[in-house]
């Protein structure tokens, strides 16, 4: 193997532990209600889209850290989400964007939903497009067991 080979594998494993442990930290953060750690994790021009926005404040686009922090405050008072639990991370280091698949309990019902964020090179979030309620079947459940 090249030294440029070699140095690209080293690359992308450094990558993918950076990115694992984002994602952990992001879970983490959100299962203990974190407000204000998780809005420190994203840029003060942070636009996020999501349905629930819809719902919560009447536009699914937020845009600014104030906004945002008014959406996710509401949102974590108005729904009663039990902790959340990682299915599935995907990196793109070239666009740098993240998709994370997770799932949890939602007002009672286990559910999967995605976002897709969009870093910037510090590891701050410059957008973030959500996408919820997926059920999850009992199949899944009981193989999950």
């Amino acid at each position: 193997m090249t030294m440029v080979a070699t140095t690209r594998l080293d690359q992308q494993t450094i990558h993918r532990t950076l990115v694992k442990q984002w994602v952990s930290e992001w879970i983490d953060l959100w299962n203990h209600r974190d407000l204000e750690a998780l809005l420190e994790r994203c840029r003060d021009d942070v636009r996020f889209e999501s349905p629930l926005a819809q719902l919560v404040t009447g536009s699914s686009l937020v845009e600014g850290k104030a906004a945002l922090r008014n959406y996710w405050s509401l949102a974590m008072s108005r729904v009663n989400v039990q902790r959340l639990e990682l299915d599935r991370v995907i990196w793109d280091p070239c666009t740098r964007e993240l998709a994370v698949g997770y799932s949890g309990e939602v007002d009672g019902r286990r559910l999967r939903s995605c976002i897709i964020w969009t870093l910037d090179t510090s590891w701050q979030v410059v957008r973030g497009d959500a996408s919820y309620g997926a059920g999850i079947s009992v199949q899944e459940k009981e193989s999950a067991a």
